[in-house]
């Protein structure tokens, strides 16, 4: 594997924070749309979409704060701020983003 720059690392540790902003942003407005309607869950197409932003606001948030989760002193980790404890917490919200995304979106192309 080629060595590689700081401004490569940083461009690594910056990208999925600037996606997952977004993503979480995006993922909480249809969250409070669809809680705040008159209509709220009263479709299974309603339910599925709420479900699907509930994954990945986790998700998001997830990726949003896994540079600082990692244990400090972790070689090779930039901001590591975290302890065992927020990287597990990390990695556990990371696999329930990655299991319920997909399987909320089969879901609906299902419906």
């Amino acid at each position: 594997m080629p060595h590689q720059n700081e401004a490569q690392i940083i461009a690594l540790y910056v990208l999925p924070m600037i996606t997952g902003s977004i993503s979480f942003l995006g993922s909480s407005t249809i969250c409070v749309s669809i809680m705040t309607s008159n209509n709220k869950f009263n479709t299974p197409y309603r339910r599925l979409v709420f479900g699907l932003s509930i994954a990945d606001v986790i998700q998001s948030f997830s990726m949003i704060l896994g540079a600082f989760a990692i244990p400090q002193g972790s070689h090779g980790s930039l901001w590591a701020k975290g302890n065992t404890l927020s990287c597990n917490i990390q990695g556990l919200s990371l696999h329930i983003g990655f299991a319920g995304v997909p399987m909320y979106t089969l879901s609906l192309c299902l419906y």
